[in-house]
């Protein structure tokens, strides 16, 4: 009597494993080695563990400057695609990162440069990395304010 298979997929087993299998999960800022460059996507080594692929809908600035060998920090969007490849993101891995730095200075009071983005009546658009923000007229100085 033969025994019946079923094909289980990499996602389904790491559920079932508890995510005991892959020192990572979705979510995660993990570092990349670069194998593969081309225009479309960057094919990525994870540590000998898994491969993954970033597309270029997630390439951040400098994603065009990298070349195979080069290690970059990468998000998980998904342990695993319809073809077993790790779907990474640099864009959302510089964003994490600009947030954690974000988190840690203004948890040690540390002061912050921003970039001003636009000046309206009601204060200042600024920039910090690709995060954005406003600062409302009431908290900037007299000396800010004859600078507007």
């Amino acid at each position: 009597m033969a025994k019946a298979t079923t094909l289980t997929t990499m996602e389904d087993i790491v559920a079932a494993a508890g995510g005991n299998l892959l020192p990572f999960k979705q979510g995660d800022v993990i570092e990349v080695t670069i194998t593969q460059a081309s225009k479309a996507k960057l094919m990525v080594d994870i540590g000998g563990l898994a491969l993954g692929f970033i597309p270029e809908r997630e390439f951040s600035y400098e994603a065009r400057e990298l070349e195979p060998g080069d290690a970059v920090l990468a998000y998980v969007l998904s342990v695993e695609n319809d073809e077993g490849y790790v779907v990474l993101s640099l864009r959302r891995a510089e964003k994490e990162q600009t947030w954690r730095m974000l988190e840690e200075k203004t948890g040690a009071g540390d002061f912050l440069t921003v970039r001003v983005a636009q000046a309206n009546k009601g204060g200042l658009l600024v920039r910090f990395g690709d995060v954005e923000g406003f600062i409302p007229v009431s908290q900037l100085s007299s000396q800010t304010l004859g600078r507007i």
